[in-house]
């Protein structure tokens, strides 16, 4: 069964980033989901608007973990087929 429900779906898609730009994927292992972002594009960012995602995040991933089992990683470089030129 898959652990991405509509719950999931639905606090995805209502969630709100502080600024454009921020890219992040979901992956799904067999006993959880991750929230996936990137030091590359968080980088692209000002200190200010770095601070506000992390806060962005945490309230996110807090969201998230009321209805399934997720963890947020952090990998170095966003994916080729991601990136926007």
């Amino acid at each position: 069964m898959s652990l991405y429900t509509r719950a999931v779906e639905e606090i995805l898609h209502t969630a709100k980033a502080p600024h454009r730009g921020l890219i992040m994927d979901i992956e799904e292992w067999p006993d959880t989901l991750k929230l996936v972002v990137y030091t590359d594009n968080l980088s692209d960012f000002p200190r200010p608007a770095q601070e506000d995602f992390a806060v962005f995040l945490i309230d996110l991933v807090k969201r998230l973990q009321q209805v399934t089992t997720i963890h947020l990683e952090k990998k170095a470089y966003v994916p080729t087929s991601r990136r926007v030129s």
